[in-house]
C-alpha cells in the first residue's frame, strides 16, 4: 500500500510505472466526491485504488511519515488519503512525484474577527502573499468565514512543525493573550518569527505567571525585581528596561520587524540580525473620503459643532498614549482664544488612572470639549471620524520603534498629524504628520497643535503627492515579495 497526501488545487500528482508506461495525471480533487469519482476511472481501476478516510490517515502519517500521533490528532476529519494498492506494483517500482506550483506556508496568528491590530494586519497580507505562496492558516481564532488568500484554515495546533508538507512556518507574535500558544510553538520548535510589537512584556508575563516572571525578569537583569515594580513598568512602559524578546530570539529563524528601531534594538541587545519589513497601510478606503464635500457631510451626519476645529485620537485610551498631555495640550490652545474639540476613538483602558484622568478633565474645564466613545468602534464609525477630523494625534510614550495602525491610518486619510518621533519614525510617516519629541508635555502638544492651524493645514488637500508616494512604498504588494524572500522561498508570481 503506498499512501498518498491528499491533494489540493495547487497539486498534480502523476503516477509511474511500467504498466502504465509513462506519465498519467490525476487532476487535483478538492473534496470528498472529487476523489471518488477519480477511483472510478476505468484506466485505473486494475490499481484498486481507494479512499481511506480519517482514522487510517493518521495510522498512514505515523507509519510512512514518522509523524508522531500526537501530534496530528487536531487533523480535520475531511483530510483524506488516496492509497494505491496493487499485486503487481509496490514501494520501488512505484514512484510518485507531487509538483508545486508555489510553496507552501504555515502562517500562525488572530485573524479578523478578533479584536486586535494583528488580527486585522494579517489578514490584509494574505491576499498579496498567495500571490507567491500557498497560505495555510493556523490560528487561535474561530473562523467562521472563508479569507481571501487562504487555502485552509485550522485551529492551532503544532502538526506543520512534525510534517514534511511546508516550505517554511511563520508565526506572528505580538503582545496580546491571542500569542500565548503561538509564542510556546514558536519556542518548543523555532520557525520564523514576525514581530508585530516592540515589546512582549505582557504576554510573557501571562506565559509564566506573575510570580515566575518577576524571578526570569530578576534573572536577566541581575538584581531582585518584585511583581510590584513590573506593574509600575506596565503602568509606564516608557521605563521598561527589557522587551521581552529572550526566550523568542533564541528560536526565530529568521526575525523580521516593521520598524528600522526595532532592528536596531534587536541587534544592540539580542546580537541579531532582524529583517526589516516595512510596515503597510492596511485600511480600506475610498478616495472618495478624500473630499471637502466628503468631509463636510460626515461633520454633520455625526452632529461634530460646526465652527469648532475637530482633533482626534484613534486606539486604546491609555495613559502610555499621553491622554493626558492631550489635555493639558488642548488646554493650552484654548487659552490662546482658540475653539477645538478632542475626541477619544476607541475603547477605554487607563485602569488604576483612570478616576485621576476625569479629576484632570474637571480641573482644566474640559468637560464640554473632550469627547470619547468609550467602546470599540465600528469601522464605519472611525472611518467616518477620519474623514470629518481637521487633525488626528497619535503619541506613544513607550518608544522602542513600535509601530501604530491608527497612525497608518490618519496617513491614508491624508489626514495632518501631530506625532512623537519615534512613532513617526517607525513607519516612515510623511511630511503631513508634524513630530514633537520622544519626552513630549502638554505644552509641546498645544504648540503643534497651534502651528497646524496658522499654517491652515486643515485646509489643504487630503489628496497629495506625498500621500500618492507614501501609499505606493507601504503596499502589501511589496511587503508580500520581501517576505517571501525573507523566508527564503521562490518569489515567482502564480501564473
Amino acid at each position: 500500500m503506498v499512501p498518498l497526501l491528499k491533494s489540493s488545487k495547487q497539486f498534480r500528482i502523476a503516477y509511474y510505472s511500467q504498466s502504465l508506461n509513462g506519465e498519467l495525471p490525476v487532476d487535483s480533487p478538492e473534496d470528498f466526491i472529487s476523489l471518488k469519482r477519480i477511483c472510478k476511472q476505468k484506466e485505473l481501476q486494475k490499481y484498486h485504488l481507494h479512499l481511506v478516510e480519517s482514522d487510517q490517515l493518521k495510522e498512514n502519517l505515523s507509519k510512512y511519515w514518522n509523524i508522531p500521533k500526537t501530534a496530528i490528532l487536531n487533523l480535520s476529519s475531511d483530510h483524506v488519503f488516496l492509497t494505491i494498492r496493487s499485486l503487481f506494483l509496490n514501494w520501488q517500482q512505484c514512484k510518485i512525484t507531487i509538483r508545486k506550483k508555489r510553496p507552501r506556508l504555515a502562517f500562525y496568528s488572530p485573524v479578523v474577527p478578533d479584536r486586535s491590530g494583528v488580527a486585522f494586519y494579517s489578514t490584509q497580507t494574505f491576499p498579496a502573499l498567495s500571490e507567491y505562496v500557498e497560505i495555510d492558516l493556523y490560528t487561535p481564532t474561530k473562523v467562521t468565514d472563508s479569507l481571501c488568500g487562504i487555502e485552509r484554515a485550522f485551529p492551532l495546533s503544532e502538526a506543520p512543525y512534525y510534517s514534511s508538507r511546508y516550505d517554511s512556518i511563520l508565526s506572528v507574535v505580538g503582545n496580546s493573550p491571542f500569542h500565548k500558544q503561538i509564542i510556546q510553538y514558536l519556542t518548543k520548535h523555532g520557525s520564523a518569527c514576525l514581530a508585530h510589537d516592540a515589546r512582549i512584556c505582557h504576554i510573557m508575563r501571562d506565559i509564566y505567571g506573575c510570580e515566575t516572571f518577576a524571578e526570569r525578569t530578576s534573572q536577566l537583569l541581575q538584581r531582585t525585581v518584585t511583581p510590584t515594580e513590573i506593574d509600575e513598568w506596565f503602568l509606564h512602559q516608557e521605563k521598561l528596561p527589557l522587551l521581552y524578546f529572550e526566550d523568542v530570539v533564541p528560536y526565530a529563524q529568521p526575525m523580521f520587524v516593521h520598524s528600522r528601531q526595532l532592528q536596531k534594538q534587536m541587534r544592540e541587545r539580542y546580537q541579531l540580525q532582524a529583517k526589516y519589513l516595512p510596515f503597510c497601510v492596511y485600511r480600506d478606503w475610498s478616495e472618495e473620503n478624500l473630499t471637502e464635500k466628503a468631509k463636510l457631510t460626515t461633520r454633520e451626519a455625526l452632529g461634530l459643532p460646526k465652527d469648532a476645529l475637530i482633533f482626534i485620537s484613534l486606539g486604546m485610551m491609555q495613559a502610555d498614549k499621553g491622554v493626558f498631555e492631550c489635555l493639558e495640550g488642548l488646554h493650552w490652545l484654548h487659552r490662546q482664544g482658540i475653539d477645538a474639540h478632542l475626541y477619544f476613538i476607541g475603547s477605554e483602558n487607563l485602569n488604576q488612572q483612570q478616576e485621576n484622568f476625569y479629576r484632570t478633565l474637571k480641573r482644566l474645564k474640559l468637560d464640554k470639549s473632550i469627547h470619547i466613545t468609550g467602546k470599540w468602534t465600528t469601522d464605519e464609525v472611525w472611518d467616518q471620524f477620519l474623514v470629518a477630523a481637521d487633525f488626528g494625534i497619535q503619541l506613544r510614550k513607550h518608544g522602542f520603534g513600535g509601530v501604530s495602525g491608527c497612525l497608518s491610518d490618519c496617513i491614508l486619510a491624508g489626514l495632518p498629524t501631530i506625532a512623537n518621533e519615534d512613532l513617526a519614525e517607525a513607519i516612515e510617516s510623511p511630511e503631513y504628520v508634524k513630530r514633537v519629541s520622544d519626552q513630549f508635555d502638554g505644552e509641546e502638544i498645544g504648540k503643534a497643535m497651534l502651528a497646524f492651524i496658522s499654517d491652515s493645514a486643515q485646509n489643504l488637500p487630503r489628496k497629495s503627492i506625498h500621500r500618492d508616494n507614501y501609499l505606493k512604498k507601504h503596499c502589501f504588494e511589496n511587503y508580500a515579495l520581501q517576505l517571501v524572500e525573507g523566508l527564503g522561498l521562490a518569489s515567482i508570481k502564480a501564473a
